[in-house]
This record gives structure tokens, sequence and C-alpha cells, in this order.
């Protein structure tokens, strides 16, 4: 199973930024407070709504003064649309490195595809359910929307293209098997948060793959069991 990055543990002043980069100690740490501040504004605006959210607990809670934090971001708009940007640019990277694994088979990484955004949906979820319930936080939503979902769309279109190398699809439905899957990984995504029954990532694969048609011919992906 692939993990995601835990954003309750705290940040690695050594790490490397997001592209990989290396990074100098002042902007490791410069880092470290942007990411500790977009942890804090997840927490707040999930358990508050954006309008509650208020900037001073926000800054208190990630160990920076407000001056800080508006050193980071112009306005709570901003930090919005930083929160959200982050986490879907974390999830376009996993997929990015799920797709380009060149050991593994198309249904074990259909698999770990759903893998990745339920566990997504476990820990942004339903900050990602609040966002999108707001007109502010809908317009960050939907201003980003156009790139990331077109990046999404590649991505998943990479996959299933293995998929169809491999004999395990069919080939000539590529765009529409593709729309389909985003679709199914939203609802592990969002799903939980707006009280649709939490369905497993290996039963999303093995619908993905067969259907709710009774066939002899399925493919096992795995053991239907919810993460």
């Amino acid at each position: 199973m692939t993990a995601l990055p835990d954003n309750e543990s705290p940040h690695d002043v050594h790490a490397a930024d997001r592209s990989g980069a290396p990074l100098r100690l002042r902007d490791r740490l410069r880092e470290q407070t942007h990411l500790a501040i977009l942890d804090a504004a997840e927490h707040a605006i999930t358990e508050e709504g954006t309008p509650l959210a208020r900037i001073d607990a926000i800054a208190h809670a990630a160990g920076v003064s407000v001056g800080t934090l508006y050193n980071h971001f112009a306005d709570r708009d901003a930090l919005v649309a930083a929160v959200i940007l982050d986490r879907r640019r974390a999830l376009a990277g996993f997929m990015a490195q799920l797709v380009e694994d060149p050991r593994a088979d198309f249904p074990s990484k259909l698999l770990t595809f759903f893998e990745i955004f339920a566990q997504a949906g476990a820990r942004h979820g339903r900050f990602f359910a609040v966002v999108m319930s707001e007109s502010g936080g809908l317009r960050s939503w939907q201003c980003q929307r156009d790139e990331t979902i077109a990046n999404w769309f590649a991505l998943s279109r990479a996959l299933l293209e293995q998929g169809a190398r491999e004999g395990v699809i069919r080939g000539d439905r590529l765009d529409a098997y593709t729309t389909f899957l985003m679709n199914l990984a939203r609802t592990a995504v969002i799903g939980p948060a707006v009280s649709i029954p939490l369905i497993g990532a290996a039963e999303m694969a093995e619908f993905f793959l067969n259907g709710a048609r009774v066939s002899r011919h399925n493919v096992p992906v795995g053991d239907g069991s919810p993460l």
C-alpha cells in the first residue's frame, strides 16, 4: 500500500522541497513554516468552516506570529487556495510515481491508485467537502480545477493505457474509461465526508475491471475489504 505523507508529524527541516530539489537551511525553515501553516489552516477550516477559522488561531496552531503567516499568504483566500493546491499536488505526485513504476502490473497499480485516493479521503476528505460547500472555497477550488483535472486525466489515462497494453481492458474507449476512473476516485476522496458509505479500494478496482454483472471471467484484484 502506498502511504501519503503524514501531515500530523513534524516536517523534516532537512527534507527536499516538493519538486525534490535540495533546500538551503533558510529555505528549509521557510518551507517547514509554510507547511505548518497549511496543516493548521486545514484543521481549522475543517472543524469550523472558513468564515469562522481565525487567522490568529491558525498562526498560533502553526507556532508562528500573525505577521509571519501574512508573510507567506496575502489573505485568507490565498491561504485556502494554497491548502487546496498543496493537497492536489501531493495527489498528483503520488499518481505520477505510480504510473511511472516499471515493476507493477496494471491490476496491482489500479488497486494502489484507489488506495491513494481513499487515504487522501480519510485524511483530507472533510476539508475538501467543507471548502466545496462554501462560495469562497469553491472559487479557489474552481480556479485550480482546469489545470488539475487535465493533469489527473493525463496520468489516469496513462495508467489505463498500460492496462490496454497488457490486454486487461479494452483500448478503444480509453477517454471514457478515464472519466469513469476519475469519478470513482473522486468518490473515494469526498464520499465518506458526505455520508456515502465507505467503499474499499479493492472493491472499487474490482468494480472498474469487472462491473456489476455476474461473470465467470472476473479478474481478481484483492479481497474487497475496506481500507
